[in-house]
């Protein structure tokens, strides 16, 4: 993959925004509400090939090793918040999306359903990650059914939201990207 300015200048924006993004925030009990799935789908609908696997990767990594990018800081004690989760679902979403939409959609309806898979996918692996960390760190007696629908049922709606309104500012970006 030859990389070329404007898409490393791109990749740098979204690395930024996805830093910002989480820095602004709605606290809730454990996982804050922020804007980071709403930059994320944007992030990965807008940038070409492998790029948003790697600036999602590139975040998780400058976040891990200790700068504070995260919503609730970072470094690597982040791996022991149960947000990290989500985190790891945002990478992973980006590298199906990265594997299986080769090309720049701007249709709303495809954009609405790859978002819908990838925000599934967020909170599939968010949802068990946070389970995971409840019962075995932080030693809460809970099922995984009391732990979705007490910390992870409450960001669905939001996320929804975001899953409508993404695409049509993604179609509207995409339809005039002059970027291949």
């Amino acid at each position: 993959m030859k990389a070329n300015g404007s898409k490393i200048a791109l990749c740098g924006l979204y690395l930024a925004l996805l830093t910002i993004s989480a820095k602004i925030q709605i606290p809730s009990p454990i996982v804050p509400f922020t804007l980071l799935t709403a930059c994320f789908l944007l992030c990965v609908f807008t940038l070409n090939g492998f790029a948003p696997f790697f600036t999602v990767g590139a975040y998780i990594f400058a976040g891990l090793i200790g700068l504070p990018l995260f919503a609730s800081g970072g470094g690597f004690s982040y791996l022991l918040n149960p947000s990290f989760g989500y985190l790891l679902g945002f990478l992973i979403a980006s590298l199906v999306k990265c594997l299986l939409v080769k090309k720049r959609l701007t249709d709303y309806k495809h954009l609405l359903l790859i978002s819908l898979a990838l925000l599934f996918i967020i909170h599939l692996i968010g949802n068990l990650y946070v389970y995971i960390i409840l019962t075995t760190h932080l030693s809460f007696k809970i099922t995984l059914l009391q732990s979705f629908i007490s910390y992870g049922l409450l960001f669905i709606p939001i996320d929804l939201a975001w899953a409508l309104i993404c695409p049509l500012v993604i179609k509207r970006i995409n339809s005039h990207a002059n970027v291949k």
